[in-house]
Parts: C-alpha cells; sequence; structure tokens
C-alpha cells in the first residue's frame, strides 16, 4: 500500500469517527437510556416473570421473538387480562404449531411421545383430566431423564425438588423472563399438598393425581401446562436447564459415596 492510499484510509477512519462523535452527541440520551434499561433487565424480568407466574401462564410460544419478549415484561394486571393475551397469542401461534413443536422436542423419547399424543388426543376431546395427568408426568420426565445417575445414592428428583436442587447455588440475576416464569410455575403447580389442606382454586399436581382436585380440569388448564412442558423442553434443549456440574462431580461423589460405604 503506497502512501497516498494510507493517507486516503486514515482520513475515511477519521471520517468515520467523527460521524460515530455527531450520532453520540444527536442521540446520547436514547443511549443512555437503553444502556440502563439493558443493565436492569433481570430485575424487569424478576417482577414480570413473578407476576406471569401469578395467572399460571408462560408468556412464550413457538413464534415468540423479540417483540414478543419485549411485549411480556409489561406483564398483565389482572387474571382477565393475563388469559386474554394468552388465548390471542395460541389462536395467532395454533395449537398444531405448538403440538408439533413439543413433538419435535421429545423426539428422541417414545414413551413420552406416545403419552404426549394421547394427551392431544384427550384434549381435542375435552377429557382435560386424563391430558392434564399426562402433561404432569412428562414434565417430570424431563427433570428425571436431565439428572445423572448416582449409583448408592438418593432417587433421583422430581419437577419441584429437582428446580430447586438445579438452582440453589445459582444467582438470580443471571436468568431471563422465560426461566423466572418456568421455575416459578413449577415450584406452584408441583408444591407439596400440605395433606391436602390448601384451599386456594389453583391447579396443583398432588391434587389431581390423587383424586384431591377441589374443582374441575379446565381447557385452560391444559393450555397453560401444554405451554409449560413446551418451554421446559426448551430450556433443556437450549441448555439453560441442565446438570452438567453435577454431571461433572459424579466422578467424586461415586467415590465418596465408596469410602463412606467402606
Amino acid at each position: 500500500m503506497d502512501f497516498e492510499s494510507i493517507k486516503a484510509l486514515f482520513n475515511d477512519i477519521v471520517q468515520a469517527f467523527n460521524k460515530c462523535k455527531e450520532f453520540y452527541n444527536e442521540n446520547k440520551e436514547y443511549i443512555f437510556a437503553i444502556f440502563n434499561a439493558f443493565l436492569q433487565l433481570p430485575a424487569y424480568s424478576k417482577i414480570a416473570g413473578d407476576e406471569w407466574v401469578k395467572y399460571g401462564w408462560v408468556p412464550f410460544l413457538p413464534d415468540s421473538d423479540l417483540v414478543t419478549i419485549a411485549e411480556a415484561l409489561e406483564y398483565p394486571k389482572t387474571r382477565e387480562e393475563a388469559d386474554e393475551r394468552m388465548a390471542s397469542a395460541l389462536e395467532k401461534c395454533t395449537y398444531d404449531v405448538l403440538f408439533q413443536n413439543i413433538s419435535d422436542l421429545l423426539n428422541e423419547k417414545e414413551n413420552n411421545l406416545i403419552m404426549f399424543d394421547e394427551s392431544v388426543f384427550c384434549f381435542k376431546k375435552q377429557k382435560y383430566t386424563s391430558c392434564v395427568l399426562n402433561l404432569f408426568s412428562i414434565i417430570d420426565a424431563c427433570f428425571v431423564d436431565g439428572q445423572p445417575k448416582v449409583e448408592n445414592k438418593s432417587k433421583r428428583k422430581l419437577s419441584r425438588s429437582a428446580v430447586n436442587k438445579m438452582f440453589e447455588n445459582e444467582d438470580e440475576q443471571n436468568y431471563i423472563l422465560i426461566m423466572y416464569a418456568v421455575i416459578g410455575i413449577i415450584k406452584e403447580t408441583f408444591k407439596d399438598a400440605k395433606d391436602f389442606s390448601i384451599q386456594e382454586d389453583k391447579l396443583y399436581r398432588n391434587f389431581v393425581s390423587h383424586g384431591m382436585n377441589k374443582r374441575v380440569v379446565s381447557k385452560m388448564d391444559c393450555e397453560k401446562m401444554f405451554i409449560l412442558l413446551y418451554n421446559t423442553l426448551s430450556l433443556f434443549d437450549a441448555g439453560l436447564f441442565n446438570w452438567d456440574k453435577f454431571k461433572e462431580l459424579q466422578p467424586i461423589i461415586d467415590e465418596n459415596v465408596k469410602e463412606i460405604e467402606q
């Protein structure tokens, strides 16, 4: 490269820098606002996630995009609003797309695929209790399958206990809205029945599974569990729900168990 070429390149760099500086000066208030919003995103995500949990919805479907994520941060103020927004989202996405995406994520688990197909069949036939019982089982299976087997150690945990264990030492600032919502709904829906003394009018896995439900399972209950299953599978598929750190520790755990037994 000769001197004239170097000089021209240098002039281009200076002009580009000046344009960037000019853009910054004209838009710095917006830039700072965007930067500040980004820093506060985890806090906004937790607030929004906790609010969606109150109404039992994970506000993400297979056709969700960045606009959907931004809209989800504007959380609903009432149950009616949450139900209406998700009904509209489901109508746009369609059941067929949701069910196909779940099937694709379950494609290596033949038994769970059979159970899922039965859930869809029951849903279409308006047998909502049978539908949701299968969905509970598949969600539990997601977490059981995701845990490493440790010989001579305590049994693997079901959904709620698994979530508590998986994230007991995690910094919640690393979470995204979908994680807050999924974790919160699993903790609520799969919580201990407290000798079936809970009086709230909500869907509880242990009440339905043991024939102690205080109300009829509805179509919307099933919709919520289909969406919870889809998002749970998606988080495992994306590596955001994983037990890799425990798998790395498994040889050490096994060795410790052997020493204790000796």
